[in-house]
C-alpha cells in the first residue's frame, strides 16, 4: 500500500506547477509519515489515514477545491491528534454524523469525556479564491520565466487575499466565523 506522501506528492506538484494554492504548502511530509507509521497500531490514526487517502483519491484535479479543502481539514485533524498523543492525551475519533447530526471529531478516552471539534481556517469562498490565487500564481510564473529569458533572472510578487475583499479586521473575523 503506498504511503500518504507518495500519493500526495504528484498532487501537490501539479498544484504548484500550475500556480500553487494557499493550503498545499502547509502539508508536511513528517506529519503524513507519522500518520502512516502510527496507523499500524492506532485505530484512530487508521481512520485519519484512510480519510486522507480517500480525499486524495477523490480529488478531481486543480479546480476541485472542495475536495482539497476536505483533505486539508482531515490533515489538521491528524495534526491535532498527533499533538494530543505527544502530550499524552488519549483520544478516540468519533465517526462523522450519521443519524446523530453534527458530531465532534474526537473525545477523551478517560472519564469524564471531553469532546474536541477541530476547526481549520481556510480561505473564504474557496472556489473563487483558490481559482484567483492559482491564476495569479500562474501569471507570476509566466512573467518570471519571461524575465529570466530576457535578463538571466526573473522574479515577481503577488498578494493573496485569503479572506476575500475584507476591508478591515472586523470583516475578516466575520468571514472566518461564517466559514
Amino acid at each position: 500500500m503506498p504511503r500518504l506522501y507518495e500519493i500526495y506528492l504528484p498532487l501537490v506538484q501539479s498544484i504548484n506547477d500550475y500556480g500553487e494554492n494557499f493550503a498545499s504548502i502547509r502539508i508536511r511530509r513528517p506529519v503524513l509519515d507519522a500518520i502512516d507509521d502510527g496507523a499500524g497500531s492506532d485505530p484512530t490514526l487508521v481512520a485519519v489515514r484512510d480519510k486522507l487517502r480517500a480525499k486524495m483519491e477523490q480529488w478531481a484535479g486543480l479546480q476541485d477545491h472542495e475536495t482539497f479543502s476536505e483533505f486539508f481539514e482531515a490533515y489538521y485533524e491528524g495534526v491535532f491528534y498527533l499533538a494530543a498523543l505527544h502530550r499524552e492525551l488519549s483520544l478516540r475519533n468519533i465517526p462523522a454524523g450519521g443519524d446523530k447530526g453534527n458530531t465532534p471529531d474526537f473525545e477523551t478516552i478517560n472519564k469524564p469525556p471531553v469532546n474536541f471539534e477541530v476547526k481549520t481556517i481556510d480561505v473564504a469562498d474557496p472556489d473563487r479564491t483558490y481559482d484567483k490565487i492559482m491564476a495569479d500564481g500562474l501569471d507570476a510564473k509566466i512573467e518570471a520565466e519571461a524575465q529570466a529569458k530576457r535578463t538571466g533572472h526573473g522574479m515577481t510578487a503577488h498578494t493573496i487575499a485569503p479572506h476575500g475583499a475584507a476591508a478591515n479586521f472586523k470583516e475578516v473575523v466575520e468571514q472566518v466565523m461564517r466559514k
